[in-house]
């Protein structure tokens, strides 16, 4: 029986053809999973963010609703039974930051898992919620850059937040929010005005978890 060359015996088996590939000093790299393989994962993975987040979202609508309802707040009346994670929705969409919103969990939890990949970071976030934080504002002063000498003048939100057990839909119970942009801003660029309105409306949020997790017992 005739003894096949080594670059042949190497080239009838992945093994072997790693193995010559590797004699001749050509670098091999490890293949990923393809592209049919990723997109399947992504599905499922969708699929289970939305099995997870689809119970709690009942009560969403209703939640949204009450909170307009509500009378304004006078200091903070705010007592958690447990400590947990901060949703927000917004009695105004434009205040919207998209930065913690459970907004938009409800229409994403409709359609298909295919398709919805670019949605799972949303929907992981109204899994993991506890709380659904309703934030309302009441006044607003837009930061603004002098077109003179560039200065920056600070944007100031006053608003209220109403808080309710997202699972269930109980209301437990609100504070005021204030909050201020931050103090270093670029002065120029494109979309200023937009970016100036979100950092401001990220701070409130943050002002908002804030007080959300000191409500919470020790």
């Amino acid at each position: 029986m005739t003894r096949k060359p080594a670059f042949q015996r190497g080239l009838g088996d992945r093994a072997g053809a790693l193995a010559f590939a590797a004699s001749l000093g050509v670098a091999v790299l490890a293949c990923g999973p393809s592209k049919k393989e990723e997109e399947a994962q992504r599905v499922a993975s969708a699929q289970k963010a939305l099995d997870e987040v689809a119970p709690k979202l009942a009560h969403l609508q209703e939640i949204k609703e009450d909170a307009a309802k509500r009378p304004v707040v006078m200091g903070n009346n705010l007592k958690l039974p447990k400590s947990g994670t901060a949703g927000f929705l917004y009695l105004d969409a434009d205040d919207d930051p998209h930065v913690s919103s459970i907004t938009a969990c409800p229409d994403i939890a409709t359609k298909e898992a295919k398709g919805v990949g670019s949605a799972i970071a949303t929907l992981e976030l109204c899994a993991r919620a506890d709380y659904a934080v309703v934030m309302h504002k009441r006044s607003l002063s837009a930061a603004s850059v002098s077109p003179y000498n560039k200065t920056f003048n600070p944007g100031l939100y006053d608003g209220e937040a109403f808080v309710y057990e997202l699972a269930t839909g109980k209301y437990l119970g609100a504070f005021e929010v204030r909050a201020l942009s931050s103090p270093s801003q670029a002065a120029s660029g494109a979309g200023l005005d937009e970016r100036l309105r979100r950092d401001l409306m990220t701070n409130a949020e943050k002002a908002a978890s804030a007080i959300v997790a000191k409500a919470a017992p020790p």
